[in-house]
């Protein structure tokens, strides 16, 4: 026993030493601004600066998903003891603190502090240590990137529950002609007809709700594009050597005519040109319906696989016939 607690002792020693690493570096960068770590706020991971937005806890250590997908793989949440991720409890001083007209606060969340919501003065501070400008920058960015994904979640759950809450209600009144017909089934199908009842009832509020939130998120991702924006002017020597994905204006608006649908790259008049295979009617570009043809191959596929026109090769020079 004296030689397990030992052990233990030594495993915490380890990690408190890490952690304070960690509070340290941050301190580097953002000083007396970190006020509590919290329970998930600290990676003691060796990938990260230590201070991240989300945490796990993997076999009793807080990590982060890069340094737990380092050290344990990518299905590290599969084959571990691990904890359900959460946000990080860290707590932080308004980024304007020492500033005249600052909320004073020092339960600032991490997603408040980087993106100075907590109160006015605080979205007017700017750092000047790069190292701070660069990780300000990526965690916007990232803020970003989970608000999109989450307006289009939303945005395809609108376009998609009309459609089958109409299927269903079809359906309702197909069995209730059928209920007047067939007597002897009536207990089965009366069931089965308050189930879909109910499904509509309940899909008709979360479609309306979920309208609701579309438009908070799309307010929310706006924000956050024009935070990045406005991070990307005042820090430009930084963000011009990140790579932040510049383009994300252009492929917010870009249409269904302008990009290839196999590799998701905008099209060009050499090897992504627009093209088509006669044979099944797809469209995709040029480098898409060629990618497969080496020394050793003399032919290529359908990109697309879908149907069973689309699963036969194509030898080199029939493929080059249905080219436009």
């Amino acid at each position: 026993m004296k030689l397990r607690s030992r052990n233990i002792d030594a495993h915490e020693a380890a990690i408190s030493t890490v952690k304070m690493a960690k509070i340290e570096a941050f301190e580097s960068i953002f000083p007396g601004m970190l006020v509590s770590c919290g329970e998930f706020g600290i990676c003691v991971g060796s990938e990260c600066d230590g201070v991240p937005l989300e945490t796990w806890r993997v076999q009793g250590r807080i990590l982060c998903e890069v340094c737990a997908t380092k050290e344990y793989g990518s299905k590290f949440y599969e084959e571990n003891d691990v904890v359900d991720p959460g946000s990080s409890d860290a707590k932080f001083k308004c980024p304007a603190y020492d500033k005249e007209g600052s909320c004073k606060s020092k339960e600032v969340s991490i997603e408040n502090f980087f993106m100075g919501n907590c109160c006015e003065q605080a979205s007017k501070v700017f750092v000047e240590n790069k190292k701070a400008q660069e990780k300000q920058l990526k965690v916007v960015h990232q803020y970003y990137k989970w608000d999109s994904e989450d307006l289009q979640d939303n945005k395809n759950y609108i376009k998609n529950t009309p459609i089958r809450i109409k299927k269903t209600e079809d359906r309702i009144k197909q069995e209730e002609e059928a209920l007047n017909q067939l007597m002897k089934k009536v207990e089965n199908a009366k069931k089965s007809l308050e189930e879909k009842r109910c499904y509509v009832r309940c899909n008709k509020n979360a479609l309306q709700e979920s309208k609701k939130r579309t438009i908070e998120k799309e307010n929310v991702k706006n924000e956050s594009l024009k935070r990045f924006k406005q991070l990307s002017y005042e820090y430009h020597p930084v963000a011009s050597k990140l790579s932040l994905d510049d383009d994300v204006e252009a492929r917010e608006n870009r249409k269904d005519y302008q990009y290839c649908k196999a590799c998701d790259e905008f099209y060009n008049d050499t090897d992504r040109r627009k093209s088509f295979l006669s044979s099944c009617g797809h469209v995709a570009c040029l480098k898409c319906f060629t990618r497969r043809f080496n020394d050793d191959v003399e032919y290529t596929y359908c990109p697309f696989n879908l149907g069973k026109d689309c699963q036969k090769r194509y030898y080199r020079f029939e493929v080059r016939s249905l080219y436009e």
